[in-house]
């Protein structure tokens, strides 16, 4: 029993307490990636300029994933379209000149300014979405032990009603 106690207690220290949180990578590194890495604008090409304004998008937000992938590692947030487009586009961008490509045939271009990359907001994103999982972990885990203490007094309520009723019976 004293082994099964010391073994449970360590299982919810691991727990509960990570020894590093995914975030970490990030700490320390400047605000702003270095000029050779990271562009100054980004082009997208549709054929309307609605679809090319999205492919803009999706560009950047292409680039910020590769470049958090390089520098910094895995992690459990992903940039959304939504953040590039309030947090890294300058501008509403302009339309470029026309552009023939292969696949698409006469092409609109959109070029937006891109903004520096703010790693100390990105580190805490990540720590929210970290935050957000291991609450979902522990309302698994708490699940699991409220199932577990409901069979086990189920359990014990069978088996004093069966004694009970037996006693009853033998009674008579």
């Amino acid at each position: 029993m004293l082994r099964l106690t010391l073994a449970f207690s360590w299982g919810l220290t691991i727990f509960f307490f990570p020894a590093k949180s995914p975030a970490e990578g990030l700490r320390g590194k400047s605000g702003a990636p270095t000029v050779g890495e990271w562009p100054t604008q980004v082009r997208g090409y549709g054929l309307t300029v609605e679809d090319a304004q999205q492919d803009a998008i999706r560009e950047l937000k292409g680039i910020v994933t590769g470049f958090l992938e390089k520098h910094v590692g895995p992690r459990l947030w992903q940039p959304s379209e939504e953040f590039v487009r309030s947090e890294l586009l300058a501008t509403s961008g302009w339309q470029g000149e026309d552009a023939d490509i292969p696949s698409l045939g006469k092409a609109k271009t959109w070029i937006y300014p891109v903004k520096a990359l703010d790693l100390r907001k990105i580190e805490v994103l990540e720590e929210a979405t970290h935050r957000q999982g291991r609450a979902q972990q522990r309302q698994v885990f708490a699940n699991f032990v409220l199932g577990g203490v409901t069979i086990v007094l189920a359990l014990v309520t069978a088996i004093l009603w069966l004694r009970s009723r037996k006693h009853s019976t033998a009674a008579r």
